[in-house]
């Protein structure tokens, strides 16, 4: 792999680069990688994913995004619900009706106001969705390399 255009105005960034196209490379690959970027505020973090995510993407990867917000108000899986969209919809007829129709599904519209309405714990729902998570992430990555980018996980 190769920086081209989407490097273009990173400065200073060659190594952390050459780590997260290592990241990329291994995905396309076939193969499960995992990179986290940290940093002070304003340092180019979120840059320098933009343009690993568009290698990407060019390379034929499903490049997925959650970003975590700062606030009250922000429901506590908001990067889950951003991301597993995508993933949903990336995957061929059947199994995307499957995952929609069950637990997912339902765990993914489920709202604050359902809680007090006699629904499982907040935390056994949290459990539950991550355990979906991992599923159709493997399901998905099956048919296709899968990029997922958690911006700004710090404030999640």
């Amino acid at each position: 792999m190769t920086a081209d255009a989407p490097t273009a105005g990173l400065v200073g960034r060659t190594v952390e680069l050459a780590v997260l196209q290592s990241t990329v490379a291994q995905a396309l690959a076939g193969r499960t990688a995992i990179s986290f970027i940290e940093g002070e505020p304003g340092a180019g973090k979120t840059r320098l994913l933009e343009a690993t995510a568009a290698i990407a993407d060019r390379h034929g990867a499903l490049v997925v995004w959650g970003s975590c917000l700062q606030g009250d108000g922000v429901p506590p899986m908001w990067p889950w619900e951003q991301s597993l969209g995508p993933v949903v919809d990336s995957l061929p007829a059947p199994a995307r009706e499957k995952w929609l129709a069950g637990e997912l599904g339902s765990l993914l519209e489920q709202r604050d106001d359902a809680v007090g309405s006699g629904s499982p714990s907040p935390d056994n729902d949290q459990f539950r969705l991550f355990e979906q998570v991992v599923a159709v992430l493997g399901q998905a990555s099956t048919h296709r390399p899968t990029l997922l980018v958690l911006d700004d996980l710090h404030w999640a």
